[in-house]
């Protein structure tokens, strides 16, 4: 009897680990497409529009744009935007005069 209930409990267990891995799998395939998306949109709203960060940063749900961390580079010839997230997923988007913003990382 308790040999049927341990079984039954490590089958239970490891199907929680199975869906829980295959849920959070697409959680941070999400979440590092938002920090590239969050990056690529603020360089191009920052040096291809013309806006303020202020400006750029309106353009977010305010609840989302807390998440991120995002840094303004502008020393010397480089002109780009670096974002991160729960300080684990980042993403960085460079300024190129006649072609726009590219990611690079």
């Amino acid at each position: 009897m308790v040999r049927t209930w341990a079984v039954w409990g490590a089958a239970g267990l490891a199907a929680v680990a199975l869906t829980a891995f295959l849920l959070l799998r697409e959680q941070v395939d999400l979440a590092r497409i938002g920090v590239a998306y969050a990056a690529k949109q603020t360089c191009s709203c920052l040096y291809v529009g013309g806006r303020t960060p202020e400006s750029c940063a309106s353009d977010y749900d305010p609840a989302t744009y807390r998440l991120f961390s995002v840094r303004i580079e502008t020393e010397g010839p480089t002109q780009a935007v670096s974002v991160q997230a729960f300080s684990v997923f980042r993403a960085r988007a460079v300024f190129e005069p006649g072609y726009g913003c590219t990611l690079v990382e």
